[in-house]
């Protein structure tokens, strides 16, 4: 027989569960975006023209000009979301960007220079799964409560 208690502490886990990846989704995608506008930044005040980043889709000098555009339209869909608009934003700038990361470091042809640098790019991705994941309930606006 189902109890109504139990019920309602599945409820408030599962709102807990919820709560706590969009913040972990907040927090991964903002501080992803100001670290593309820091190195953007600082390939932008370097005297090198031609910045190289192997796992980026993107080479030469318009790697500096992707980083910086790349970093503020993150941190525009992540304002959005938390302001609670246009939260499809935010979900579509973290699949993008955990694509990006996927295929630019496991299938693309940047070479690791060990198992522990593979080891940090695995939990560089399983970090950005986590944060997309964390961005698919915000999407979805609950019906209003009676």
């Amino acid at each position: 027989m189902l109890h109504w208690s139990s019920v309602l502490k599945g409820e408030c886990a599962l709102a807990f569960v919820r709560h706590v990846l969009r913040g972990y989704s907040y927090v991964f995608e903002g501080i992803l975006s100001l670290m593309a506008i820091g190195v953007g930044l600082l390939g932008a005040f370097s005297q090198n023209a031609s910045m190289h980043v192997g796992w980026l889709p993107f080479d030469g000098p318009h790697v500096v000009r992707w980083l910086l555009v790349s970093g503020v339209v993150g941190l525009l869909c992540l304002v959005l979301a938390m302001l609670g608009r246009l939260r499809i934003l935010l979900f579509l700038f973290a699949l993008v960007s955990t694509l990006i990361l996927v295929k630019g470091l496991f299938f693309g042809s940047y070479t690791f220079s060990g198992p522990a640098d593979a080891k940090h790019a695995g939990y560089l991705i399983a970090g950005a799964f986590v944060a997309l994941i964390g961005t698919i309930p915000q999407m979805v606006r609950r019906a209003a409560r009676r």
